[in-house]
């Protein structure tokens, strides 16, 4: 399970609320409860991302996209 789906869950019992930048493909979790997505529609304002990793990390090709993707954002965009 990962880290997206473990919050779903712990919403799913009641053990609190999450603020999460992607959707799921169903409203049950895996453990059978439901959760409800709320839209946010307020204008939010740009933020600066950043992109690092330890000194001496091999350069993976996960990393060499992620960071190719973050170049090539258009500036309206950003």
């Amino acid at each position: 399970m990962n880290h997206f789906e473990l919050v779903r869950c712990l919403v799913g019992r009641g053990l609190g609320y999450a603020v999460l930048f992607q959707r799921p493909a169903t409203a049950e979790t895996y453990d059978g409860h439901r959760v409800a997505r709320i839209e946010i529609a307020d204008e939010v304002e740009p933020t600066v991302v950043g992109l690092a990793r330890p000194a001496g990390a091999p350069d993976t090709a996960r990393y060499r996209a992620l960071r190719s993707f973050l170049q090539h954002i258009p500036v309206d965009a950003r």
